[in-house]
């Protein structure tokens, strides 16, 4: 007999929200016009991390859990973990796609 998995959907929202963006990424910049590729990709990316830290947000009282059969805990240290990555990450996108050439004014 074959136990069926369990899996707290709720607790692994993040980072199921992370590789859902990241899947959309890859089909945005195979599809989409090259005028528009960047202006997509930045709303998309800002946006995904976006909702990763909020559903982040929703389970932050969690004492620990275990989100896949064991494989996945979420508890404190989890959870400030992801949320710093989240923030890191949300701001390295936004120096990332800032677009202004400021070193060539410069010389």
């Amino acid at each position: 007999m074959s136990d069926t998995p369990v899996l707290q959907y709720s607790f692994l929202a993040p980072i199921l929200i992370v590789l859902g963006g990241a899947v959309i990424g890859v089909l945005l910049e195979a599809f989409a016009a090259a005028k528009r590729r960047a202006v997509l990709q930045l709303t998309l990316t800002l946006g995904t991390l976006f909702i990763a830290f909020l559903s982040l947000l929703r389970i932050r009282n969690l004492t620990s859990a275990k989100a896949a059969m064991g494989s996945v805990m979420i508890d404190g240290p989890t959870i400030l973990m992801q949320g710093t990555i989240l923030l890191i990450a949300f701001f390295a996108v936004m120096i990332i796609g800032d677009v202004d050439n400021f070193t060539a004014q410069a010389s």
